[in-house]
């Protein structure tokens, strides 16, 4: 029986739960560390199989390392030198850390994930933690990439030449897995188009700067100009005030407030094109859950989602500055739409959690060999 600690930062997102459930289904033991700053609402933390603390103020973040000592000492006082035999740190930096600095005490052998925010902003911006990056990578006995594209990108400009040969060996890309909601309710056939020159385009989740809807509109100008009726649905919570304007402007534009899956389902099925050419994005889940509805879907490049599938198959990459490419990859789709949609269905099963959980069982056995 393996015995896992999940190091987990951001737990409240469900998407690490799914993974976990799947481990106890599997017999495994499993326990959750999931921290946040004093003040912040746990949620999920209420799982028994979760021990969650809030250990660190948000203005320690100035000091990478005070904050992350004040989680470690937490961590030390909760569990036992030999209560686990493998740790699996969710992010590189943060959770990475923890999980390196128990090895060195403890001996237990770690997994890290890269996320988006690992690259964008802590090998980017922080240059004096990527000796702390490059350190964390080469203690631990596997490393998780959510995409090809991060991969390339974190070997391409972060990684010494010296190191990636001996970390490329122990590098997997592992995508993330939607809800079995998506999957049991998938569609049963492709969809067609009524009409190619009538284009229902749709967008769901949170609406800020990062996911790019202000182009995406722009994009929908653009063809409305060339003799298309765009409609396009925008669900989700406005996260920025010049959302709001923005969104009752136009008269093309359906806006409509956050909804849960089980009617947002129903506005994805009567839509042609996902579209979420975000600026930076660590995967996208709603691109899959798109897909599971047969919905082709347009997804920004370098980013999470970006080779996943080799271009055309499931949709197109975009450039997020560029809504005339916006325009192209959609009139790509409309050119080619049934077997898109075809393809969609064809490739959801991949992104189970069920299958996903398999391939993380495989990694911890061959460690522990």
């Amino acid at each position: 029986m393996l015995k896992i600690c999940h190091i987990c930062p951001s737990f409240n997102n469900v998407i690490y739960s799914q993974l976990v459930e799947r481990e106890i289904e599997n017999g495994d033991e499993i326990r959750v560390f999931y921290y946040r700053a004093k003040g912040t609402e746990l949620l999920n933390g209420e799982k028994k199989y979760v021990d969650g603390t809030t250990p660190y103020r948000n203005i320690d973040r100035i000091s990478f390392y005070y904050k992350e000592n004040k989680i470690l000492r937490v961590y030390l006082n909760i569990y036992k030198k030999n209560q686990f035999n493998i740790i699996h740190a969710h992010t590189l930096f943060s959770a990475g850390f923890i999980a390196y600095k128990v090895k060195k005490r403890w001996e237990i052998p770690y997994i890290v994930a890269v996320r988006a925010t690992d690259i964008n902003d802590f090998f980017k911006k922080r240059f004096y933690l990527r000796k702390l990056g490059i350190n964390i990578l080469l203690n631990s006995e596997a490393i998780i990439f959510l995409s090809e594209a991060h991969k390339e990108k974190a070997f391409d400009i972060y990684i010494p030449d010296k190191y990636q040969s001996v970390i490329a060996k122990k590098t997997y890309v592992i995508p993330n897995g939607i809800d079995r909601f998506w999957i049991d309710n998938k569609s049963i056939k492709q969809k067609k188009l009524e009409n190619s020159k009538r284009i229902r385009l749709i967008y769901y989740g949170d609406i800020n700067s990062n996911k790019n809807v202000a182009k995406s509109i722009e994009a929908c100008k653009i063809l409305i100009r060339e003799g298309y009726e765009i409609e396009f649905n925008i669900i989700g919570k406005i996260l920025e005030k010049k959302y709001i304007k923005l969104l009752t402007k136009e008269e093309f534009i359906i806006y409509k407030e956050f909804m849960e899956k089980e009617n947002l389902i129903e506005h994805l099925r009567r839509s042609d094109v996902f579209i979420m050419p975000s600026k930076s994005e660590t995967f996208g889940l709603s691109y899959v859950e798109a897909m599971s509805q047969g919905v082709p879907i347009i997804y920004s490049e370098g980013q999470g989602f970006d080779k996943q599938f080799e271009e055309g198959k499931v949709g197109y990459k975009v450039i997020p500055k560029n809504e005339y490419d916006i325009v192209a990859k959609i009139k790509m789709i409309l050119n080619n739409y049934e077997e898109v949609s075809k393809n969609c269905l064809a490739n959801i099963n991949r992104f189970t959690w069920d299958n996903i959980s398999k391939q993380y069982q495989e990694i911890y056995h061959n460690i522990l060999k």
